[in-house]
């Protein structure tokens, strides 16, 4: 398959499958797509009909880096990822919903340089 997004970043914050599908596409077209997941379980699609890692999981998810993140509890910490110097994020909210930054906390300059950006 020709690498047409070769070069291009996405954060995915989706869960279940809209978001991970459009995440898996981008990846296919070779886009470097970054799946953020909560520690604590993470996508609820991961553990479908039981399992660590549910087939419908592997399919949708292929293809990506993934990093575990606690967006909630790193927000209250007050750290941000500036833009993340991506074009594309994907979160599965409706168009309309308001984005702000994601933040990350007091770990932000390590998490940075683990996805290429610091």
């Amino acid at each position: 398959m020709t690498q047409v997004l070769k070069g291009v970043r996405v954060i995915e914050l989706g869960t279940m499958i809209t978001a991970p599908l459009a995440g898996m596409m981008l990846a296919d077209l070779g886009a470097d797509v970054i799946k953020i997941e909560h520690p604590q379980g993470g996508d609820p699609f991961r553990s479908f009909r039981g399992g660590r890692y549910s087939p419908h999981f592997v399919a949708y998810n292929r293809g990506k880096r993934g990093m575990q993140l606690d967006l909630p509890s790193a927000e209250a910490k007050g750290g941000t990822i500036p833009g993340v110097r991506t074009p594309i994020m994907l979160d599965g909210a409706p168009m309309a919903a308001p984005r702000p930054a994601p933040r990350l906390g007091e770990h932000t300059a390590e998490i940075l340089r683990e996805i290429g950006e610091g």
